[in-house]
């Protein structure tokens, strides 16, 4: 889930980085599940620790032509469907339209800059601590 969101803001801050006097306001609050793929893909791809952690990925003869579908079919499967179907859901998933979006009540706060640093704030440490606990974990099981 850590891996989608920090898709959608590096998504987010790649388009308010433009030009436009408001770019913030006119943020897309919606994406199409190709995007979120090749993003989430390339989150994992920056780092081979990180790849580890996605098998398919890992076992992959050449992960940087991995396919794209099968990134897709991995994401609608765990993070998106579980981002959009938990009780304090946040998001939409149309598996038909190939979209995933931020609710409306959320889209005021997603298109305010302060509100994405803190949710990638959030976000940073949720990861920093999965990481922390994996190491800790393999470490443990290593003196077994």
């Amino acid at each position: 889930k850590m891996a989608v969101l920090k898709s959608l803001l590096s998504m987010a801050s790649r388009e308010a980085a433009g030009d436009k006097r408001d770019a913030d306001a006119s943020l897309r609050v919606e994406w199409s599940i190709d995007e979120i793929a090749r993003e989430f893909l390339s989150y994992y791809l920056a780092d081979r620790v990180r790849m580890q952690d996605w098998p398919e990925l890992a076992r992959s003869s050449d992960p940087y032509a991995f396919p794209l579908r099968r990134v897709k079919t991995h994401i609608m499967n765990m993070p998106l469907n579980y981002l959009s179907g938990n009780r304090s859901k946040f998001f939409t998933l149309d598996r038909e339209a190939g979209t995933f979006a931020l609710i409306a009540s959320m889209h005021l706060f997603w298109r305010k800059r302060e509100f994405r640093e803190l949710v990638c704030q959030r976000v940073e440490y949720a990861e920093a601590l999965y990481w922390y606990r994996r190491e800790k974990n393999a470490t443990a099981t290593d003196g077994v």
